[in-house]
């Protein structure tokens, strides 16, 4: 699918990695909502990119909100042709030692989320065709520990949910992907990384990938008309993505 001409979605769109990757569909020629709950930064995103640039402010943890981003982007932008399901994230304390609703929200940011947005987009995809991108991490891979298991719990459920849909890609038109990045420099990883023990950070890789980078993995997915159901893994120190067995 070229990019160019065509209508996107980006959620988390405001900062770090989906500033990113709306920066670079809206350089492709694609006109980009901006989907983020931050409504002053996503509103001057918009203003930097230009007419072919809107904010919409919305938290996809209200599953209701869903389809109004799929409405508001068709009725801007004469439809939805590609989707980029980037919004996520988790907050301390942890899992065991947080409440219900605080791990509850966690799964319906980065998995209830993405389930809503993609259900949303795909009746608008469906006679066109559409390229859908989930943003995953490397904390879904493997089977080693992490200290946010409600946020690897729930991002292992997007890769399986990638997966799963592949078979849209023939009855539907559209295609779905996942990249699952290791540490990106954000500032949110940076906030991460300033609280973090020395022992901890020594955990940590020396060279983070770039918001930049993970965008060229976005691109590829979206341009490349045969991936469908694939799962990149992209970790730090490597020059580029592996597809994740």
């Amino acid at each position: 699918m070229e990019i160019a001409g065509r209508a996107a979605i980006v959620t988390g769109a405001a900062a770090g990695i989906g500033r990113g990757i709306a920066s670079r569909l809206h350089a492709e020629g694609a006109t980009v909502l901006l989907v983020d709950r931050d409504a002053d930064a996503v509103s001057q995103l918009a203003a930097e990119l230009g007419p072919k640039a809107a904010a919409h402010v919305a938290d996809i943890t209200g599953i209701e909100a869903a389809p109004e981003i799929a409405s508001a982007c068709a009725q801007q932008f004469g439809g939805v042709d590609i989707l980029v399901n980037n919004a996520g994230g988790v907050v301390e304390p942890f899992f065991p030692d947080n409440d219900v609703a605080q791990w509850l929200g966690v799964i319906q940011l980065n998995l209830v989320g993405v389930m809503a947005m993609t259900q949303a987009v795909i009746p608008f995809m469906t006679e066109r065709g559409g390229a859908i991108v989930n943003i995953a991490s490397a904390a879904a891979l493997g089977n080693s520990s992490h200290a946010a298991p409600e946020y690897a719990a729930a991002k292992a459920g997007v890769v399986r949910l990638t997966t799963a849909l592949s078979g849209l890609a023939e009855t539907r038109g559209v295609r779905v992907d996942c990249i699952c990045p290791d540490w990106v420099d954000t500032p949110a990883s940076r906030q991460t990384k300033a609280s973090m023990t020395a022992a901890e950070l020594a955990t940590v890789p020396p060279v983070l990938l770039t918001p930049d980078q993970i965008a060229t993995a976005v691109q590829h997915c979206i341009e490349h008309d045969e991936s469908t159901g694939r799962v990149l893994a992209w970790w730090c120190g490597e020059d580029t993505w592996r597809i994740a067995e």
